[in-house]
């Protein structure tokens, strides 16, 4: 079976798709390479990784998400920030992998099909950690919100920022790891500080969409919710009843036309 499918942005990123609606990224240096996140743990992402680059490998986690974070195990060097070590834990278990799975698809994996979960300690990255490809430096940028280990990666030369989950056109800020409305404010304030370094940026998931300008719009959202302008619609989703902060459409499109929602509780406020 071909869990796979890459897409060759031809400046050093692939994109390759994994199961279940996630991406992660390749990121190849003169030197050394650079995954970015491991998806679900479905497959042999090591294998595939290596169909397309011999050199060295690091892997870096955007944060420690059941669908970011569960193919670690394959790899030696993975960073994943401090805050997420106990997440991480929890949220990449087999039976998790395969309830999350199924509960956003309606396909239940095989558990033949899923890689084992990663016993080896991570290695912690911190917000301004560089590190050199080789032509190419990727920076770390802490953005805690989603979860409180969320980190975006910076390509410096490429002027591009992979935003991980950290801020999405639709944000989730329900799960309990997930920061109160004001504190995502102030991380979205800082990132958004830097958005000179970038023209554009990265998702993780083909249901998001929107360019650089995200980031404002997600400030923007936060500040109506704090002020309660915001549309305050009664959603569920995976099983949880939220609120959407603005209208949208079938397709998850905002009505009024720009990009970012948030998906947040009322223990959020």
């Amino acid at each position: 079976m071909n869990f796979f499918e890459k897409t060759d942005f031809g400046n050093g990123i692939i994109r390759i798709s994994t199961p279940f609606d996630v991406y992660v990224y390749l990121i190849i240096g003169r030197e050394k390479a650079a995954l970015i996140d491991t998806g679900y743990g479905v497959g042999d992402l090591k294998t595939y990784i290596r169909s397309i680059t011999e050199l060295p490998l690091i892997v870096l986690c955007t944060h420690g998400h059941v669908d970011h974070a569960s193919g670690s195990d394959q790899f030696e060097e993975v960073y994943l920030n401090h805050n997420d070590w106990y997440l991480e834990r929890s949220h990449t278990t087999i039976e998790k992998r395969i309830e999350f799975a199924e509960n956003l698809s309606g396909i239940r994996p095989k558990e033949e099909d899923m890689i084992l979960q990663r016993t080896r300690q991570y290695l912690d990255i911190e917000s301004g950690k560089k590190i050199d490809l080789g032509g190419l430096e990727i920076e770390a940028i802490a953005c805690p919100g989603h979860t409180q280990g969320c980190m975006c990666y910076l390509v410096k030369e490429l002027r591009m920022l992979l935003l991980g989950d950290a801020c999405n056109s639709r944000s989730f800020l329900f799960y309990p790891e997930a920061s109160k409305i004001q504190d995502y404010l102030i991380s979205l304030e800082k990132l958004n500080a830097r958005s000179d370094d970038f023209d554009h940026v990265l998702f993780f998931h083909p249901d998001n969409f929107g360019d650089k300008n995200n980031i404002e719009e997600n400030i923007e959202v936060c500040k109506e919710i704090l002020s309660s302008k915001d549309d305050h619609i009664p959603f569920n989703i995976l099983g949880c009843d939220v609120f959407a902060a603005k209208e949208v459409y079938s397709d998850g499109r905002r009505v009024d036309g720009k990009s970012a929602n948030i998906l947040y509780t009322s223990e959020k406020l």
